[in-house]
């Protein structure tokens, strides 16, 4: 998964983040669910290369992100130019 996750995360980058660190995560949960094929956390997060030493650690960072209200998918995905 480390060559999927390069080839989305300058995709990501270059979208407004208010943190790069959301960034990277974004960009493991989207190569995870890619690879995956499945709507399940615990297997996008599995291939992630993290400090973390046990799974669940990996899985509550991928929940955090998802549920970060600062983290504003209209803000982020919006076309240039459409509030």
């Amino acid at each position: 998964m480390p060559g999927l996750y390069q080839n989305v995360r300058p995709f990501l980058s270059a979208l407004s983040w208010n943190d790069v660190r959301n960034a990277d995560t974004c960009a493991w949960l989207v190569a995870g669910c890619l690879e995956s094929r499945i709507c399940s956390i615990p297997a996008w997060v599995s291939g992630r290369i993290s400090k973390a030493q046990f799974a669940q650690s990996r899985e509550i960072q991928g929940r955090r992100f998802l549920e970060n209200p600062k983290v504003d998918p209209f803000e982020i995905y919006a076309p240039p130019g459409n509030p």
